[in-house]
């Protein structure tokens, strides 16, 4: 599973998909910009991404953005 923070929101992407309801649930991480749109809004808590291949889609991922690591 991986994990990030975008907007103080999490995007969770892996494999499994949780029962939650609170998260909008997508199917790739590709499209970023539907991704940042989502966490833009109010009524979102997070963003919950499920596939397949969860290495392929954090790569895809992360090429869009400069990594910033945390304490």
């Amino acid at each position: 599973m991986y994990k990030v923070f975008i907007y103080d929101k999490p995007v969770f992407i892996h494999k499994k998909q949780e029962n939650s309801r609170s998260y909008e649930q997508l199917k790739s991480a590709s499209d970023v910009d539907e991704i940042l749109r989502l966490l833009e809004r109010e009524d979102v808590v997070g963003v919950e991404v499920t596939n397949k291949n969860p290495l392929q889609e954090w790569n895809s991922f992360k090429k869009n953005f400069k990594i910033i690591l945390a304490a």
